[in-house]
């Protein structure tokens, strides 16, 4: 109970404009001079709204607004009012026309900021002085002597001063000095404190070209870690302007489509947002990958000496991915998606090349593809659930509704991919197993023979997959089905055989050879080939080609040497008996044995 009145007492008190500018317009519209600090955070629209109040409820008063961000020194600041109150204030006299004409006044008038000493308390009586970015003071200026000339135009002219900043931007070394002296001529202090849904309103509210996924997205994201900076909210509105066309991509104009959308936009928002915010548009990638690491790292570290090091605003980034874990699978963190690279080129070059619209287009679609075939398995996992364990249908009442859902290729092809042909076979014979019907194991015949014809370059040119592949066929309950799959696989193995060392021959051999050597490496097919190799055969070579026992010999050695590695294990096995068989001199044969174990 405790905790939840501490958590009351530190919530957020917000403060909107309009409460901002009634509060204004009613200091201001006091007799009397006053100095009123408006303040708050960066970007939270204070300058919007003091302009914006300025403007409509002070139009008819005498007001001059000056930025004091690029204002060097007192002069500066008094030249600029002094412009400002030419246009400001309604003079007769003859220096009402000097001011009118302030690019023309003679040297021998002295600086422009000096006419200011000629004014009267009277013409600045009522006047209304803005001084906006007072954190952001350059060093040449010292806080005395701004607040000094405050202190003038408040108490000798009868001014009303309206100060605009964000205090805790104030260097620290100034903070001391600020207080000081804000305690002696301050008389209020406002703080705009604007809701996200506020701000948020004022950047996306009559976008018409701002789709409801994105809003949805930005909404989530800004309320979650509580950006208000509106200079933010709007370059993040027009980075989602630069990938809109993503709302015309036909494919994405389903449930599916809208749940990939709203996937990648919160990619886009999340980091969009750490570039702009921590100024890394040139670097985020490299900066994205380090962070990750670091919060990877603290779930697989093993020795604290290990833990990575990070830069203050990396550590805040860290908390703001953490907050907003778009990048989490699992309670892993991970940037090895297409589209973060395409976020990440966007951020760095602010365009949307043609080959980036194409391949992103492309992703998303796959992206759908992939929800789509995930929706299917799980609706044959319940099926399948529902067969175990609803009571209340029959096993022929739920096996035909599993028959009928199969019997659309594009859902038995997305299964397949996605459970792997052994996992589906399994399932289907477990559920003529419950059912009784034989349908099922015909159909798992069916789909492991297409699989296999379908698959004979990738998996029968790959020994480790192969072998793989065998030793999971093992795992099928049904001998019956695991007989015939072998079989089935047997014969296409030898098919493949056949096909590739049909017009084998000693130079061919030789040939494949010499190219791993030049290449320094090979392809599964000239490994498969070279492993395929018959005992007769390379006896003959042996035999009749000089080139062939020498190569072979040169090529025996070196996969030798290669520790850890059992490709061509097959082939190397087959030279050595080849070897023994060969009917020759025992002292040559042993030469020859004996090169083949030589370093």
């Amino acid at each position: 109970m405790k905790e939840i009145e501490e958590r009351k007492e530190e919530k957020e008190i917000i403060v909107s404009r309009e409460e901002v500018k009634r509060r204004l317009k009613e200091l201001l519209s006091r007799k009397e001079p006053i100095c009123i600090v408006i303040k708050g955070e960066w970007g939270v629209g204070k300058t919007h709204l003091l302009k914006e109040f300025l403007n409509n409820e002070l139009k008819e008063e005498k007001y001059a607004y000056i930025s004091l961000f690029g204002k060097y020194s007192l002069e500066d600041i008094k030249s600029d009012l002094t412009l400002q109150l030419s246009k400001a204030i309604k003079y007769t006299n003859v220096l009402g026309q000097v001011l009118e004409n302030i690019k023309s006044v003679s040297p021998h008038l002295g600086s422009i900021g000096s006419l200011l000493s000629l004014l009267t308390s009277k013409e600045f009586k009522d006047v209304i002085v803005c001084f906006d970015e007072f954190e952001r003071l350059s060093p040449n200026l010292e806080i005395k002597e701004v607040f000094g000339f405050i202190s003038h135009l408040k108490e000798n002219l009868n001014c009303k001063i309206v100060l605009i900043m964000d205090e805790d931007k104030i260097i620290s070394d100034k903070i001391q000095e600020y207080n000081q002296y804000k305690e002696k001529i301050v008389d209020y202090e406002i703080k705009l404190n604007p809701s996200v849904e506020e701000n948020l309103g004022i950047v996306v509210n009559n976008q018409f070209n701002i789709s409801e996924s994105f809003k949805q997205v930005i909404t989530e994201f800004a309320t979650l870690l509580n950006v208000k900076n509106i200079r933010i909210l709007r370059k993040l509105v027009n980075t989602f302007k630069d990938f809109s066309f993503i709302e015309n991509i036909n494919e994405l104009q389903n449930d599916r489509g809208y749940i990939v959308k709203l996937e990648f936009y919160r990619k886009l928002v999340l980091l969009s947002y750490i570039a702009y915010k921590y100024n890394k548009t040139e670097s985020l990638k490299e900066v994205l990958e380090k962070i990750i690491s670091a919060l990877n790292h603290k779930i697989f570290k093993t020795s604290k000496s290990d833990e990575m090091k990070l830069e203050r605003d990396e550590e805040e980034i860290k908390k703001v991915i953490k907050t907003y874990p778009i990048l989490s699978w699992g309670g892993i963190f991970s940037i090895e998606s297409r589209d973060i690279d395409y976020i990440c080129k966007y951020i760095k070059y602010s365009l949307t090349t043609e080959d980036l619209i194409k391949e992103l287009r492309s992703f998303l679609i796959e992206r759908c593809t992939i929800i789509k075939n995930v929706e299917i398995v799980n609706k044959f996992d319940k099926l399948i659930k529902e067969l175990q364990f609803n009571l209340s249908k029959s096993s022929k009442e739920i096996g035909e509704e599993i028959l009928k859902f199969i019997s659309d290729n594009s859902n038995l092809n997305a299964i397949i991919s996605s459970k792997g042909i052994i996992s589906f076979v399994h399932s289907l014979l477990f559920i003529e197993k419950l059912t009784k019907e034989k349908k099922f194991s015909k159909i798992a015949k069916n789909c492991f023979k297409n699989f296999v014809d379908s698959k004979k370059e990738e998996l029968f040119f790959s020994y480790p997959k192969l072998t793989t592949f065998k030793m999971n066929l093992g795992h099928i309950f049904d001998e019956n089905f695991k007989r015939y799959a072998i079989e089935i696989l047997n014969k296409k193995i030898e098919e493949v055989r056949k096909e590739n060392v049909s017009d084998i021959s000693c130079e061919k051999v030789i040939n494949i050879i010499k190219d791993i050597f030049q290449k320094s490496g090979w392809n599964k097919k000239d490994e498969a080939i070279l492993n395929s190799l018959s005992k007769g055969l390379v006896k003959s070579c042996f035999e009749n080609f000089v080139e062939f026992t020498e190569i072979c010999i040169e090529f025996y050695r070196w996969r030798k040497k290669v520790k850890g590695s059992n490709a061509f294990e097959k082939f190397l096995n087959t030279l050595k008996e080849a070897i023994e068989e060969l009917e020759i001199e025992k002292p040559r044969k042993d030469y020859i044995k004996n090169l083949l174990n030589s370093e």
